[in-house]
């Protein structure tokens, strides 16, 4: 099922406002670079297994997916863009 941009946006900042609910706001908890990095490694680890293993709803591939971007953005958020 296709999405429009701001449905998959809408999407991603549901998952961001989870996450602050849930490990606390990006002022109530630092990370560093590496630490995101690591972070998108284990959850690109479980994107893959849910495809590996045909999961579907929570923990299906696009479910974490999802996750990876709302952890990304976190990142970026927390320490800016360099190249704009």
């Amino acid at each position: 099922m296709k999405m429009t941009f701001e449905e998959v946006m809408a999407s991603i900042k549901e998952e961001r406002d989870y996450q602050d609910k849930k490990w606390g706001s990006l002022d109530e908890r630092e990370q560093s670079i590496p630490g995101y990095m690591l972070v998108l490694k284990k959850e690109l680890e479980e994107a893959e297994n849910g495809w590996c293993k045909n999961v579907e709803g929570k923990h299906s591939a696009l479910a974490e997916m999802r996750q990876v971007a709302a952890v990304a953005i976190a990142c970026l958020q927390q320490h800016g863009i360099e190249g704009n």
